[in-house]
């Protein structure tokens, strides 16, 4: 009985760590998702002031560095 028991305690940490890494792994494609619209506007931004010349493209690989790495 004791072997029954510890499988059904087993089941349940499983799954209460699936739970946690879909969770933690949602949060991350929301923040990547976020990340990616803030790139997106900025590029829309730039392209519409005529901005996007080599200098702008400097500015954007600083803002997507920084955007990744802050």
């Amino acid at each position: 009985m004791q072997t029954l028991e510890l499988i059904k305690q087993e089941r349940v940490n499983l799954s209460a760590r699936l739970v946690e890494k879909s969770a933690y792994y949602t949060k991350v494609a929301d923040d990547i998702n976020s990340k990616l619209q803030q790139q997106q506007d900025w590029v829309n931004t730039h392209r519409i002031s005529g901005e996007m010349g080599e200098h702008g493209l400097v500015l954007l690989a600083k803002f997507v560095f920084l955007s990744l790495y802050a």
